[in-house]
């Protein structure tokens, strides 16, 4: 046998003697498993920044469902270290919820009784200042400072239920900001749209409505307003480089509440969204048809 053809021969016997061992043990194949996306946990503990808002829209549940599973009334105090039950039964059509009463942990001292988690540097607990609103919402007038004091604060002067707690319709939607829809709701996932644009470019409310959280507290939406209008509809407004709202303070439909950045993003964009119910829908149904 001529050498090219031995040397032939020997690596086509070795590819065929690799091929038999590779089909009798093959590898699986590589995944990466989010154990978090993988399903709803049942339970959330209340941390310092959280407000039921908030907690509500991570989860993607409906405010007054969280409400009723935790016992918790308006104006919605909640607590740091409390556990919040995540699941329950549905609410029924006239707003009850069947077998409401749910486990509570035992609970620390009140650290608010605006609805936002504060807690001051030594550890005791004190009263934080909501915004003075133009609805005639009072802020919360009664101090909590002195922890252990037994101080009643079902008797707080608290703000009282608006216009923003009720049924009344949303009049119009306005676009909140200029740009192209570079994301479209549904695709991938995504529970809005994504809208381009200039850094620090203006971002309006696309209603009337009343702000219910403010911060940096939910994970991949940077900066982030949300806006109640009704009792069933909120909008979303993420990836900010600047806020130019407080919580509880009212906005009108058209008004600048932020500037347009990248905050938890790898571009400059607007993440917008609208939920009712506490389930995300497509804005695109609801915001004006563009012309031109």
């Amino acid at each position: 046998m001529r050498p090219q053809r031995a040397v032939a021969f020997t690596l086509f016997t070795i590819a065929l003697l690799l091929g038999g061992c590779a089909s009798g043990e093959r590898l699986a194949p590589v995944s990466r498993v989010d154990p978090v996306a993988t399903g709803k946990p049942d339970e959330h503990t209340v941390r310092k920044g959280d407000t039921l808002y908030a907690i509500a829209w991570e989860y993607d549940l409906d405010f007054r469902d969280l409400a009723a599973w935790n016992g918790v009334e308006h104006p919605f105090v909640i607590y740091p270290g409390q556990v919040l039950a995540l699941r329950g039964s549905p609410r029924k059509a006239d707003g009850a919820v069947a077998n409401a009463e749910v486990s509570i942990a035992a609970l620390p001292e009140p650290s608010t009784i605006s609805g936002r988690v504060v807690e001051s540097a030594d550890g005791v607990a004190a009263a934080d200042s909501p915004a003075t609103t133009t609805s005639g919402d009072t802020a919360a007038a009664e101090s909590v400072s002195d922890a252990g004091s037994g101080t009643d604060l079902s008797k707080a002067n608290v703000p009282a239920p608006d216009v923003f707690d009720g049924a009344v319709p949303v009049g119009m939607w306005h676009w909140p900001t200029k740009g192209k829809v570079i994301g479209s709701f549904g695709r991938a996932g995504e529970k809005g749209i994504q809208i381009s644009g200039g850094y620090e470019q203006p971002v309006v409310a696309a209603a009337d409505g009343r702000v219910v959280y403010s911060g940096t507290g939910l994970v991949g939406y940077g900066r982030l307003i949300v806006l109640k209008h009704n009792k069933s509809f909120f909008s979303a407004y993420a990836h900010n480089s600047r806020i130019l709202v407080k919580e509880g303070e009212v906005v009108q439909g058209g008004q600048r509440i932020a500037l347009m950045g990248s905050s938890g993003s790898d571009k400059v964009k607007l993440h917008f969204e609208i939920r009712r119910d506490g389930k995300p829908v497509d804005p695109l149904r609801y915001l004006p048809r563009r012309t031109g």
